[in-house]
């Protein structure tokens, strides 16, 4: 039986700030940035100013804005690229740093846990499992190299069938991670998508030392300097872009991959109106589906399921919505054995 997980910013609310916190910690951000790095007598120093000229920028405009969505959107329809490039690129710093430098959220330790196994010493993702993913950071990937012990996010990437991928190729038939996002820690360039692999993710972190923690931002600073003067965009990109042909042929594979769910799970997702017309595909395309588990907080439920039916009444009336307020590890069905 196939089961598909579609997650959203709830899924990593342990270690990624949702929509209303993320102005504060874009400041705090900066502040970590502005009290450790001083530009005057620091080896950095242009670069620093570099990145903070940008983040005071981009604090200020967001601060005017619903969120950093809305102001996201408004760049890319009034055709300010080189505006959106500079915020994919800061918003691609922030989660990167505050991703190596904090704990990640357990939770996914605990469901990789469960639905991985070992076959003759080889690690094993189930192939009945797919997740879509709305997030822009690498909680999951961190979580999975727990077990896989790879050293860069390239060799982890061959082995879990995570798209958006170099080669750009599907696999049907496995285990696979689709970011309809995008992701930060990439660059896009032209047709193909790199990983950066500048934190070797074989090293154990000190999470308590302050020196490892200012090792990172100088490795941030420096590499947000790089994609600043070589002109390098990071692989974050938005759901209403759709001039990428490497995100159009995700999407267009996401839609096959699903075509055969019969269980749907839903963690820490709102369904947005920005996300609406790709949800609405998703959902439509999911032919055997028979039931969806709604996992968010209380306070959010009645509206995450007011909005989930709006879109699958009008194409499934036959699908049983079940809410599910027990947050402190995701839902796993028990069809999944």
């Amino acid at each position: 039986m196939k089961i598909t997980y579609l997650i959203g910013a709830g899924a990593s609310a342990e270690n990624i700030p949702t929509v209303k916190d993320f102005p504060k910690k874009l400041i705090e951000f900066r502040d970590y940035i502005r009290g450790n790095f001083p530009i005057n007598n620091d080896k950095l120093g242009e670069n620093t100013q570099l990145i903070l000229n940008d983040l005071n920028c981009i604090i200020e405009e967001t601060s005017n804005h619903a969120s950093f969505d809305t102001y996201a959107k408004k760049l890319y329809l009034t055709n300010q690229k080189n505006d959106l490039i500079k915020l994919k690129n800061i918003l691609d710093s922030f989660l990167t740093a505050i991703q190596i430098t904090n704990r990640l959220d357990k939770r996914y330790d605990l469901f990789l846990a469960t639905i991985l196994n070992n076959s003759n010493g080889k690690l094993n993702l189930p192939q009945n499992i797919s997740i879509i993913s709305w997030n822009y950071d690498f909680q999951l990937e961190l979580s999975l190299n727990n077990f896989y012990k790879k050293q860069s996010f390239s060799e982890l990437d061959n082995e879990i069938n995570l798209y958006p991928n170099s080669a750009n190729l599907i696999n049907e038939n496995e285990f696979s991670i689709f970011k309809l996002n995008g992701t930060a820690g990439g660059i896009l360039e032209e047709d193909k998508l790199t990983k950066k692999n500048y934190f070797d993710l074989g090293t154990p972190y000190n999470l308590s030392d302050s020196k490892f923690k200012k090792s990172v931002y100088e490795s941030i600073i420096k590499n947000y300097s790089i994609m600043h003067k070589t002109k390098q965009i990071s692989s974050i990109i938005f759901s209403w872009e759709n001039d990428n042909e490497i995100f159009k042929n995700l999407r267009d594979g996401v839609l096959k991959i699903i075509s055969d769910t019969s269980i749907l799970v839903v963690i820490g997702y709102s369904f947005p109106t920005f996300n609406r017309n790709i949800d609405k595909l998703i959902l439509a395309n999911m032919q055997k589906l028979f039931k969806i588990i709604v996992q968010v907080h209380d306070k959010e439920m009645n509206a995450v399921i007011s909005r989930l039916n709006e879109i699958i009444s009008k194409i499934n009336g036959n699908v049983q919505i079940i809410p599910n307020n027990v947050l402190d590890e995701f839902f796993i069905p028990f069809e999944f054995n």
